[in-house]
């Protein structure tokens, strides 16, 4: 299990605030773009994009060649621009025989289809593929996860992400659960009501999952979120019963670290687990209102699965379809290999702003 802490929100707070707190690999990299470079200028980086497909553009006859030319300069310009908003000397690598060759596989793809959401994914495969040292085995799931992301359709790199996503924790706060992540998945929760059992099947054929019937590796929807954010998913109690169980000394404390959020008259534990509530309070100093929490966590009675499935249906369409997709023993029995957890965490970190370490998921 992988647990990314992010956490938010003290008791009367209104914002959503987001704070790295663990060793974990949460952080956003950022990059301007101005950095002096020495070596291979933009210049040079964009004719390496047109060179490494020189050869495959002359198959198109006049018309579609005007298109594919359009579409190499649009990938050449979003492509560079990308990389170099992370860091400039990754340009470098360009020069790189074994970097071409990974090069050539996006650039290709996005002239042939013209799919922007694929090249962003395709791009951001190609900068982690920079980032790696060569022979290695992440460099080789990188490189298999470029031959792969192209032959699935958006319903299954939706599916195989929400699959992922229900296997992770994440340090989200009860607010920022509801208010922001979960309204993000709503593309991928439409996405996997159309899922068939001929995309569970090519899932496993391509390579992204493997696993036998007989054995379950994946709960039921609604169990995955009980067990990930297990006080997230509890009922509220009055204002003066959370007073009774902390000194009244605590109370600013307990409002700086967004123990707690109001809703209504009721207040509910806003952090998800105890796994997660224990290493962020202790990291902050506070350890001692964590036992203490823990001593009184039952008083906050928990969801039964029924419960949460009706909140959900109330904030997530397509809910019970995907309730009763995740309850067929197909895909229970999907055994989530590295390229498909690779490919999940870098669509997750596209559509949802969140870092799954994919070395972290295998130790």
């Amino acid at each position: 299990m992988v647990i990314v802490i992010q956490l938010s929100m003290g008791l009367n707070d209104n914002t959503q605030e987001i704070i790295d707190v663990s060793n974990s690999n949460v952080c956003q990299i950022k990059g301007n773009g101005n950095t002096v470079n020495t070596g291979i200028s933009v210049t040079d980086a964009i004719n390496i994009c047109h060179e490494v497909v020189k050869a495959d553009m002359a198959m198109y006859a006049q018309k579609a060649s005007e298109k594919a030319q359009e579409r190499l300069a649009e990938i050449s310009a979003q492509m560079i621009e990308s990389i170099s908003e992370v860091e400039q000397n990754l340009l470098e690598k360009l020069g790189e025989p074994a970097v071409q060759l990974a090069l050539r596989k996006p650039v290709l793809e996005y002239i042939k289809t013209g799919d922007k959401d694929e090249a962003e994914l395709m791009i951001d495969n190609l900068i982690q593929r920079l980032k790696v040292e060569e022979h290695t085995t992440e460099q080789s799931v990188i490189d298999e996860a470029s031959s792969i992301i192209p032959k699935l359709s958006v319903d299954c790199l939706n599916f195989l992400s929400l699959l992922v996503f229900t296997k992770a924790q994440f340090g989200f706060t009860r607010k920022g659960l509801f208010e922001v992540y979960l309204p993000k998945t709503l593309s991928w929760f439409k996405s996997c009501s159309r899922i068939t059992e001929l995309d569970i099947a090519y899932l496993r054929q391509i390579g992204c999952c493997s696993g036998v019937l007989a054995v379950s590796y994946n709960e039921d929807l609604e169990e995955s979120f009980l067990d990930n954010y297990n006080w997230i998913f509890r009922h509220g109690i009055p204002v003066n019963e959370v007073l009774s169980i902390f000194d009244s000394k605590t109370i600013p404390q307990i409002n700086k670290l967004g123990l707690f959020c109001i809703e209504g008259e009721k207040v509910y534990v806003a952090l998800p687990n105890k796994d997660i509530s224990k290493r962020y309070l202790t990291k902050m100093g506070y350890e001692g209102l964590y036992y203490n929490l823990m001593a009184n966590i039952d008083r906050f009675p928990p969801y039964s699965k029924g419960i949460l499935a009706e909140m959900m249906k109330d904030k997530v369409p397509y809910w019970e379809d995907v309730s009763s997709l995740f309850k067929k023993q197909s895909v229970k029995s999907l055994f989530i290999n590295p390229v498909g957890y690779y490919i999940a965490s870098r669509k997750m970190k596209l559509d949802l702003d969140l870092n799954l370490s994919f070395k972290e998921a295998y130790g």
